[in-house]
Order: C-alpha cells, then sequence, then structure tokens
C-alpha cells in the first residue's frame, strides 16, 4: 500500500511555531559517593589535578578535605572544582584547566556531603551558545518520512512526526550523554561504578510558551512538547515556590524513548521567569545564565533526593541479577562463582545499609548549610478553573518532597529486608557448596589411591626376583600348572 503524509497534516507532522524558541543554558550531573566507590573517586581527583591551579588559594586538596568531611555525620557542602576548557582565552585565579566537551564552556563542580558513608558530587555544566540552541535547530527542522531497519526485519515507514520526535530528543540526549561521559570519567562513583546512567537535569527555557496559562495545551502544541520531550502535561505540575515560573518534569521513557532514564528537566518561560525573580537584575550577563545561577542555587538538596532514588533503582535490578545468577548457577556450585556472588552481596550491603542511615539522619535534621527546594504536585491551572466554575471542591496539592522520601522509606526497608534473606541464602549455597565440594574431594582421592594401586601394582611385576621378573615368574607357574 502507498502512502502520502501531508506537510500540513497535524496528525502525521511536527508543527513548531516560527516565534517559538528554546534554549539549554545549562545542564546539572549528580553522582554519589558510597563507602565501596569513594576511594576510586579520591584517585581520579589525584589524577585531575584540579587543585594544582588553585594551590595558592587553598590551603587543603580536595582528597584531604573529602576524608575529613566523610569522618563525621551531618550534612555540609563545599566547591569541589570550577573547570574552564583549555580553549578558554580568559583568566580564572580559582578555576582549574581541563579539557571538557565541545559543547561546554564551564563546568561547577559541588561536593555534598549527605553523612559519613555518603557524598554527592554535583556538576553544573554551561553550555556555548551553539550546544544551547542545539535543540532548538533540531526543533525546527523540516522532517521527510524515513524507512527504517531493524535487524534482519523488513524496512519501516517512519512518519514525519515520529521522525522528528526521535531527532529532537536526540539532540537533547546528546548534550546529555557528553555532560554524563565527562562527569564519569572526571569524578567516578557508584553509577559509574555500576555502568549505570547518572542523574541528569537540564533548563528549558521557551521563548513564548507559558506553561501556567490557563487554557489547556492543544494537541499540535503537545506533539511540539513531546519532540522535546516534555510529556507530563494537561494533568498535573509540579513547582517549587523557590523556583517560581519554571515546571519540574521527568521524563517518561514510553513516550520519549530516545531519551535515557533518570532524566528530568526544569523549564518555563524566560521572561516570565525573570520577572518573576527581582535579583535577577544584580547577576549581570545574560537572562539564559542568570536564571542557570539562581536555579544552581536553589536546586541541589532536591537533586539529591533524586539521585538517592536512582541509587535505589540500581540496588534493587542488581539485586535481581544476583538472585537470578545464583538461580541459574546453583547446580554447579563453583567456589569461584560462589566468592563472586559473596563479594557483589557484600558490596551492595554495605552501600545499602550505609546510605540507609546517611539518608534518615539527612531527612531528620532541620539544619542543613543549603536548602532542598520544596516542590508541589497540584492540577493543571485550567483543570483548576473549570473545577471552580463548577463549582467542585479543589484537591489540596500534594507535597512532592515528601510522597519521594515515604516511598525511599518503604524502598529501604523493602531492600534491607531482601538483603538479609539473601546473605541467609548464599551462606546456604555457601554451606551446600562446601558439601559438595568436599565429596568431590573425596572422590578425587579415592581415584588418586586407585590409581597409586594400579602404579605399585604394575612397579611389583616388573620388578627383579633373582634372574628373572615377577611378571615371568608369575607366567611360569600358571604354565607348569596348566
Amino acid at each position: 500500500m502507498n502512502k502520502n503524509w501531508s506537510r500540513e497534516d497535524p496528525l502525521h507532522n511536527v508543527h513548531v511555531p516560527d516565534d517559538e524558541h528554546i534554549a539549554i543554558p545549562a545542564i546539572w550531573v549528580v553522582e554519589l559517593l558510597t563507602p565501596t566507590t569513594a576511594d576510586a573517586f579520591k584517585r581520579a581527583l589525584v589524577r585531575n589535578k584540579w587543585d594544582r591551579d588553585r594551590r595558592f588559594f587553598r590551603s587543603e586538596d580536595n582528597a584531604d578535605l573529602l576524608s575529613k568531611r566523610r569522618s563525621r555525620d551531618g550534612a555540609s557542602w563545599w566547591r569541589l572544582a570550577e573547570v574552564v576548557s583549555t580553549n578558554d582565552a580568559g583568566w580564572d585565579p580559582l578555576a582549574a584547566r581541563d579539557r571538557l566537551p565541545s559543547q561546554f564552556g564551564r563546568v561547577d563542580i559541588k561536593a555534598i556531603q549527605v553523612g559519613a558513608g555518603l557524598t554527592a558530587i554535583v556538576a553544573c555544566f554551561h553550555l556555548e551558545d551553539n550546544a544551547a540552541r542545539s535543540i532548538d535547530v533540531a526543533w525546527h527542522a523540516p522532517r521527510e518520512p524515513e524507512l527504517v531497519r531493524s535487524g534482519w526485519k523488513r524496512p519501516r515507514a517512519m512518519e514525519p512526526q515520529a521522525v522528528a520526535w526521535r531527532d529532537t530528543q536526540r539532540a537533547r540526549r546528546l548534550l546529555h550523554n557528553a555532560a554524563r561521559k565527562w562527569m564519569a570519567e572526571k569524578c567516578p562513583g557508584f553509577f559509574a561504578n555500576h555502568r549505570e546512567h547518572q542523574l541528569v537535569m537540564d533548563l528549558l527555557l521557551m521563548e513564548r510558551l507559558d506553561p501556567f496559562a490557563t487554557s489547556q495545551i492543544q494537541p499540535d502544541l503537545s506533539d511540539a512538547l513531546r519532540a522535546i520531550g516534555i510529556t507530563d502535561i494537561n494533568f498535573e505540575q509540579k513547582t517549587s515556590a523557590a523556583l517560581p515560573m519554571m515546571r519540574l518534569t521527568e521524563v517518561e521513557p514510553d513516550l520519549a524513548p530516545e531519551l535515557q532514564s533518570r532524566t528530568v528537566a526544569l523549564w518555563g518561560q524566560r521572561q516570565a521567569i525573570a520577572d518573576a525573580n527581582d535579583e535577577f537584575q544584580y547577576y549581570g550577563g545574560s537572562t539564559d545564565q542568570a536564571v542557570a545561577h539562581h536555579v544552581d542555587g536553589h536546586i541541589l538538596g532536591f537533586l539529591v533526593t533524586l539521585a538517592i532514588g536512582g541509587f535505589l533503582s540500581v540496588i534493587e535490578a542488581k539485586y535481581s541479577e544476583l538472585r537470578d545468577r545464583a538461580r541459574n548457577q546453583h547446580a554447579a556450585f563453583k567456589p569461584g562463582g560462589i566468592r563472586q556472588l559473596r563479594d557483589s552481596m557484600l558490596t551492595l550491603s554495605l552501600d545499602l545499609t550505609s546510605v540507609k542511615r546517611d539518608v534518615e539522619n539527612y531527612r531528620s535534621h532541620a539544619w542543613r548549610s543549603f536548602d532542598v527546594a520544596p516542590f508541589m504536585a497540584e492540577y493543571e491551572p485550567w483543570i483548576i478553573a473549570e473545577n471552580e466554575a463548577a463549582g467542585r471542591k479543589a484537591r489540596e496539592p500534594r507535597n512532592l518532597n515528601d510522597r519521594i522520601a515515604d516511598n525511599q522509606a518503604e524502598t529501604f526497608t523493602r531492600l534491607i529486608e531482601a538483603d538479609r534473606e539473601y546473605r541467609d541464602i548464599l551462606a546456604t549455597v555457601a554451606s551446600l557448596g562446601a558439601s559438595v565440594d568436599s565429596l568431590g574431594i573425596a572422590r578425587r582421592a579415592l581415584w588418586i589411591a586407585l590409581a597409586s594401586l594400579v602404579v605399585a601394582g604394575a612397579t611389583l611385576l616388573v620388578a627383579n626376583m633373582g634372574d628373572q621378573s615377577v611378571l615371568r615368574a608369575v607366567l611360569n607357574l600358571l604354565a607348569h600348572i596348566g
């Protein structure tokens, strides 16, 4: 069957208004240092040599400072490094120079000490102008239908709308991948150790679209937002009083498959955000960088909370892998496999129990040296307006921070209980393995003894008795009897 899609058909194309544009001035990446990954991070700090360029401005290097902070409970934070590209022509006495991906001009890295065993490393990547607007270029680019191959399957036709979704989301993912890869190399931690994606949050600034409009977003504009990766619209909005006129959105893999897990964004209309924050006039520079600086001063604590959720999801997946591996290999009872399972279980158990204690202490302390922006979840403005017009009772906004904390507490409890059960199972498997190994050793000893007997008998037969061997004497005897 032949198909012909019209460029003007909103069901088969993405229509972005000509006067609507988007920019990403900053991206945040969060890595976690647990008891089993802190040493690798310290070695990376030595390799990076970021302290070398600032030796006249700081009395302690980062490795020593990290060790001191991790030796005490309690939350605190410090500036780990400010890294500029080696191609930067300027001079900053407090900044270290290092190779950066071409999309970024500067990286500000902070360390947040959650507890004695948990440190969060939050890096803010400031994008170059071309990179900041690369997603806008992909968003506005015209699209044609494509034939897409998948392995050995027959090619399938991809309509322009799907092509636009794919290409725009890939443009955004390209920025995320560059930041995540640099972070994994320079600041390795829990996620990098397990080859998992770190938490990423980017700042999306729109030119005209107001996400707080009182009218429902139309389907054609919803499709355009989906191309970016914004899909949770027209029902519930997540906002914080500390970050006015900005909305929090989380990537939904089913609707934005080109974007990776543990990806969130803050987005809003540029001028509306600037008008809602009087202190922007003191920042200087561009509005985009002023917004990024403001967000960086209020979002760190909340990003740590989200990263802890990512930690739990990785731990849960790793426990599942260990369970399946133990099930598939239980008949072999190889000592090497059991040791590997035991080492993996010990690593996960140590990280889980330590992080659980630190998170509980972190949340129980009202004092902190940094703020955790409170986010609320409530209906969209147009739904609230309709409810008021119809006289329906409005639903009270829900505290998103509390909901996340409750869910994480339940997950910690479930994983701690599972960890206890898995360790008991592992002990049983090890005991059975030792018994099987003992039986195997006994069988091998029996075969060795039998072989020794055969060798001894053969030696006896060929031994000489007088002028002839034992074997010849036996044969002569048998012949005489016969």
